[in-house]
């Protein structure tokens, strides 16, 4: 009985192992990637914003590179030190976020597409609007932004909230 039960559990270690990648932005910051090779001819890029075990999370990502998709997962607040709070994640300027984008197209001729949910897509959308400049051959198919909140900083009480500037700057070519 222990004997199957170990060889379960060491093969599902092994089928979760992923390379750690490191990239180092344009102001010499290095950035942790987790990365979950596959075979297939798509690349995903997961911007996380937590630190705490998610099951459901970590199975999803298991999940969808089992189907043949690589699946990339960075958590920037943790290379950078910051700590996690809406107003930390709201204020990145997305360098790091360009950084990972431009790791992936030159260590992968995979199509690459970003994942990111609730203050992240702020980040990523500012990450891909800076790399994007002068990029006629890029492979990034676009964006999947889940439950965002793109709004700007806190308004006064009674007052409407704002969008955030990156919205209006983001040159949709997808």
């Amino acid at each position: 009985m222990y004997i199957p039960l170990f060889i379960s559990l060491l093969l599902i270690n092994l089928t979760c192992s992923a390379l750690e990648l490191s990239v180092t932005d344009q102001n010499g910051n290095d950035i942790e990637v987790e990365v979950a090779e596959a075979d297939g001819d798509l690349l995903t890029l997961w911007l996380v914003d937590h630190d705490e075990p998610r099951h459901l999370f970590d199975s999803l990502l298991r999940q969808v590179n089992q189907t043949g998709i690589e699946v990339w997962r960075v958590d920037l607040l943790q290379s950078y030190f910051l700590p996690r709070s809406s107003e930390t994640v709201r204020t990145l300027d997305g360098v790091g976020v360009a950084a990972v984008l431009n790791a992936a197209h030159k260590r992968s001729n995979k199509r690459i597409l970003l994942v990111s949910y609730d203050r992240m897509p702020l980040p990523l959308l500012r990450g891909v609007n800076h790399w994007q400049t002068g990029r006629p051959d890029s492979r990034l198919l676009g964006a999947i932004l889940l439950y965002p909140n793109l709004f700007g900083p806190p308004p006064v009480a009674g007052e409407a909230p704002e969008l955030d500037p990156i919205l209006a700057a983001t040159i949709c070519q997808w």
